[in-house]
C-alpha cells in the first residue's frame, strides 16, 4: 500500500489499483469505527478468534483479525521463548556453564548445556529455573537445587571424582 494517511489496526480503508499497487485513497466513512476499535480491543487482550463476537463484523474483519492475532500470537512466542533464552545462559553463565540449546515443554525447559568440556542435560521449571530432573542422580534431592547451583553441585561433584562421566 504506498501512500496511507494514518490510520489504525482494523480501519476500513478506500485503495485505488493501479495494476501493480494498493493506493490509499481514503477512510471508509460508512465503516463502523466502533467496530474496529472493538477488534483493536480484543487483540489487546489476545481474545481467541473463535471467541470474538460483535454485532455487525464482517467476515474480512474476522479474516483480519485472525490474521493480526496469528501475528501477535507468534511475537509473543518468540519474545518469551529469547527472554527463556536469555534467562538460561545468565544463569549458567552464572556458574560458569555455556548454554548448547534448550526446548520448551508446558511449564518446563529442557536444557543441554556444556560445563567443563562435557555436555549435560537437566529439565527445569520455567518460572523460577528449579530443577525438576538433574540428569544425574541426586538421590531424589534433585528439587532442592536451581540451574546454577545444579552446576555447581556438577562442578563439586567432579572435583571429588563423584560423578565419572564428568
Amino acid at each position: 500500500m504506498q501512500l496511507a494517511a494514518e490510520f489504525d489496526l482494523f480501519d476500513t480503508l478506500l485503495v485505488r489499483f493501479d495494476g501493480a499497487q494498493f493506493w490509499f485513497d481514503e477512510l471508509e466513512s460508512r465503516a463502523d469505527p466502533a467496530a474496529a476499535a472493538y477488534l483493536r480491543k480484543e487483540l489487546q487482550k489476545m481474545t481467541d478468534p473463535n471467541q470474538v463476537s460483535r454485532t455487525g463484523l464482517t467476515e474480512g474483519q474476522r479474516r483480519a483479525y485472525a490474521a493480526a492475532y496469528q501475528r501477535r500470537a507468534a511475537a509473543i512466542m518468540a519474545d518469551e521463548q529469547h527472554r527463556g533464552e536469555l534467562r538460561l545462559k545468565a544463569a549458567l553463565a552464572h556458574a560458569g556453564a555455556g548454554l548448547h540449546d534448550f526446548s520448551e515443554s508446558g511449564q518446563a525447559y529442557r536444557v543441554s548445556f556444556i560445563l567443563d568440556g562435557r555436555r549435560h542435560t537437566s529439565v527445569v521449571r520455567k518460572h523460577d529455573l528449579s530443577v525438576v530432573s538433574a540428569g544425574i542422580c541426586l538421590s531424589g534431592e534433585d528439587r532442592k537445587f536451581d540451574l546454577s547451583s545444579l552446576v555447581g553441585v556438577l562442578r563439586e561433584g567432579a572435583g571429588k571424582g563423584r560423578f565419572g562421566f564428568i
